[in-house]
């Protein structure tokens, strides 16, 4: 990639990594999971990020795609709640 802070960018890798793993690649919703992980980053701490999409992942996969945003919504729900405090980097 030439500039990884490109969205557009991002697309070619998600196809790429989607016929990998035999995945379509339309049912990545990628800003879904961009705004739990940062939700979950802020609320929580930042290791946490990639654990809550790797919990998202596995209630996919036991669940199905087509609950993505329900389950969204209930990881989002264990979460503490919302701070105007803005976390140190």
């Amino acid at each position: 990639m030439s500039n990884p802070e490109d969205p557009a960018e991002w697309q070619a890798w998600i196809e790429q990594a989607c016929r990998a793993l035999g995945v379509d690649p339309r049912l990545v919703d990628t800003d879904a999971v961009l705004g739990l992980t940062r939700t979950v980053a802020q609320r929580l701490a930042r290791p946490m990020a990639p654990v809550a999409a790797h919990i998202l992942g596995l209630a996919i996969g036991a669940q199905g795609a087509v609950q993505t945003g329900r389950l969204i919504d209930a990881l989002a729900s264990t979460l503490p709640p919302a701070t105007d405090e803005v976390p140190a980097s």
